[in-house]
């Protein structure tokens, strides 16, 4: 190998074109690989090649006629200059033949890469090991030049040239962007609470706000993905929503210093500048990163499905650094460094705004290393405009108008959530639940119906997406969203104490929020246990791939069983005693914290972790569900609307359930119920599985084939 790669030039390319070379110094050539590298890996590759004659199967027929450039060498074995003048009076009668399987038939593609092999669903096309010059031309760590020097003398650190083999380089950028976005927002989502208990606020309506400030910032995805189907384009709109973002973070941290302490600062700062930017960003830093694969690539669908899959890992590890820490020196301080509890929130803010900073500066850093949309990439015409068109056009009919109604509803019922988790009105609380049913169920009902009112378009088929995506995000997300509410409410009622002999008030504690951490653990550690293990397992064990219906069965399963767990220690918890110990994160009574029980909150760890299995199973499904399902011209627009049902509608409809049971729920659960809330969370759960499975039963052709696409990408993934 070392050989081959030191070779000039002018050999080189004659060596790999040519026909007539002995058998075995062909297989060296072709597969980049030496024979008994190949022979140790025959039974996963198929036949290898055993004679010259095979060579012209694989795309190259003549010897080239004059010397060749590295890069018009480079574009003739990527199979991308078959056909043109240059590549033809170069190299005569060089062919790039097509045919083996559906993946081999692209005009960007060359069979020379590929093998098809036999399998439980008929010819699958795989993609060979990566040839020597190809891994060369990828590797940024290396360059070839003109006189054949050999290769490894690049600039590039080498674990970006490791992660370079299977993920394009500018995909270290962005997931560093989502890091350090998600460390912020978690960091607000477990202490936004407790800090608006410090300002009076109730346990039920902290809990409502927290829930509304998410649910502001999924709405802001709709405004983020249509930034970037504009003129400013999807690098500017996450560039200029990312230093909004760390703005807004810096001016919420000011607001929480002890001798400001303004909560009309504060409320600006996160409802207005955070929520714009992280809900600005989101939708387009997931697109930014599927669209850094080339679709030329054989590997692309393949490498995409993971990249989804370790992608929401990543989201995980900000979480897991934001509970770990950043949630506990809000509440307790840093003594060990002279942050007092006083200031511990202004401390805890101030690191995520500085990682916001850090995020817009990698991001607009790492610019020369992305990948430059195609044309199949590129949003040309106006979605929005075109979006309401198309509705309009069917507004003839009756589902059009049942659409259109659901759709209207939309903006409506979000302000009426918001302002219900400012204002006690029952009525608002009564309309709020009647406009989300009233809602979803247009929507769901109207889409399902697709076919037989909208024409074939790109709208119609990302609309085709829209039941699946409400049913599986709504019913999911209500469950999920007790891990920011009630979660937390009843760990800061527990003993949170780190040394249970200090029974000061000064004494460290834990957030109720670190107890979270368990979640984005479970999910770090479940991620490849899940991927690599137990889907494999199943899979073996019953001859057929994991789909996605076990996944969501197991997803909510999992979900609804933290329920019904956290309930069962909430019954424990009220039967502890009570300690002469104030919480630090619990709500305030009589101008003091409510003290906590002797059950030890550690507990909590465990429904925490099971609402963790349960999001592996449904969230990178229904996020890779959008993108598979939105046209080339609309993946960031349904991107956005799959966030929007993730978080802003089951926040919002949390939010008012939240409202609505404060009863349950009061500043100090000894007083309250609990446990009911969660049974009806559980209730709730079992029927979002039987509306998903009968949304998918009857979802349009579009989202039917999205979800098959989804579920064998998936299998690829865990096969791999």
């Amino acid at each position: 190998m070392a050989r081959l790669l030191a070779l000039p030039l002018t050999a080189w390319a004659g060596q790999v074109l040519a026909p007539d070379l002995p058998p075995q110094q062909v297989e060296v050539l072709v597969n980049g690989s030496r024979p008994e590298e190949l022979l140790a890996k025959a039974d996963r590759l198929g036949p290898l090649l055993q004679n010259e004659s095979k060579l012209g199967e694989f795309g190259y027929t003549k010897h080239p006629k004059k010397e060749l450039r590295w890069d018009d060498l480079r574009s003739i074995i990527k199979g991308r200059k078959c056909s043109t003048e240059k590549a033809d009076e170069q190299c005569g009668e060089l062919v790039c033949r097509k045919g083996l399987c559906s993946f081999c038939t692209r005009d960007s593609e060359c069979p020379s890469l590929h093998r098809c092999v036999e399998s439980s669903n008929g010819r699958a096309c795989r993609a060979m090991e990566r040839k020597a010059w190809e891994s060369a031309w990828q590797d940024r760590s290396e360059c070839l030049g003109k006189s054949g020097q050999q290769l490894g003398r690049g600039i590039a650190p080498r674990f970006l040239a490791m992660f370079s083999k299977n993920f394009p380089v500018g995909l270290v950028f962005i997931v560093l962007v989502e890091f350090c976005e998600r460390t912020c927002y978690y960091t607000f989502a477990g202490t936004q609470k407790t800090w608006l208990q410090e300002q009076g606020y109730s346990n039920s309506q902290s809990s409502s706000i927290n829930l509304t400030w998410a649910e502001v910032c999924y709405v802001c995805c709709f405004f983020g993905g249509w930034l970037a189907s504009t003129r400013v384009g999807i690098f500017r709109t996450i560039a200029g929503l990312s230093l909004t973002y760390a703005l807004g973070t810096y001016l919420s941290a000011f607001a929480a210093l002890p001798q400001v302490e303004s909560t009309g600062l504060y409320l600006l700062g996160t409802f207005g500048l955070v929520a714009l930017g992280s809900g600005g960003i989101k939708p387009n830093v997931c697109t930014m990163g599927a669209n850094q694969f080339d679709p030329a690539d054989p590997e692309a669908e393949q490498n995409r499905a993971s990249f989804f899959l370790y992608f929401y890992l990543t989201i995980n590890l900000g979480s897991a650094l934001s509970h770990a820490f950043l949630s506990s020196w809000a509440t307790s301080g840093v003594p060990g460094i002279g942050v007092d509890i006083e200031h511990g929130y202004f401390f805890a803010w101030m690191i995520a705004a500085s990682l916001m900073l850090m995020a817009f500066l990698l991001f607009v850093g790492g610019k020369s290393s992305y990948r430059k949309a195609g044309k199949e990439d590129v949003e040309e015409e106006p979605v929005v405009q075109l979006f309401i068109q198309t509705l309009r056009q069917g507004s003839g009919s009756v589902w059009g108008k049942l659409a259109i109604f659901g759709w209207v509803l939309i903006p409506v019922f979000i302000v009426v959530s918001i302002v219900n988790a400012f204002v006690e009105s029952p009525a608002l609380k009564a309309g709020a639940v009647a406009m989300a049913v009233a809602c979803i169920g247009s929507l769901v009902i109207a889409h399902l119906k697709n076919p037989s009112w909208l024409p074939e378009s790109d709208v119609r088929r990302c609309l085709d997406c829209v039941p699946l995506l409400l049913v599986g995000n709504l019913f999911f997300g209500i469950l999920q969203s007790t891990i920011s509410s009630v979660f937390q409410s009843q760990a800061c009622q527990m003993d949170t104490r780190q040394d249970h002999t200090d029974f000061s008030f000064e004494g460290f504690q834990y957030s109720g929020d670190f107890f979270r951490l368990a979640n984005p653990v479970t999910i770090v550690i479940g991620t490849p246990l899940l991927d690599r293990v137990v889907y494999p397992f199943v899979r073996k064990l019953t001859g057929k791939e994991v789909g996605i219906g076990f996944k969501v069965i197991l997803g909510f399963g999992f979900a609804i069983g933290a329920q019904l767990v956290a309930a069962s220690i909430e019954f424990a918890r009220k039967s502890s005693p009570v300690l002469a110990v104030a919480s630090h994160c619990a709500p305030m009574v009589d101008g003091e914290h409510v003290h906590m029980s002797g059950l030890n909150s550690f507990y909590m760890l465990a429904p925490y972790a099971m609402v963790g299995f349960g999001e592996i199973m449904v969230n990178p499904v229904l996020q890779h569900l959008a993108y598979e399902g939105a046209p080339a011209s609309m993946k960031s627009l349904l991107q956005a609307f799959n966030l929007f049902a993730m978080g802003a509608l089951p926040n919002g409809v949390a939010s008012v359930i939240s409202q609505a049971l404060k009863s349950q729920v009061p500043n100090d659960l000894n007083q309250g119920n609990l446990p009911l809330v969660y049974f009806i969370n559980s209730a709730i759960g079992v029927v979002g599985i039987f509306a998903f499975f009968v949304v998918l039963r009857y979802s349009p052709t579009r989202a039917g084939e999205a979800s098959a696409k989804v579920a064998k990408s998936d299998a690829i993934d865990t096969e791999l």
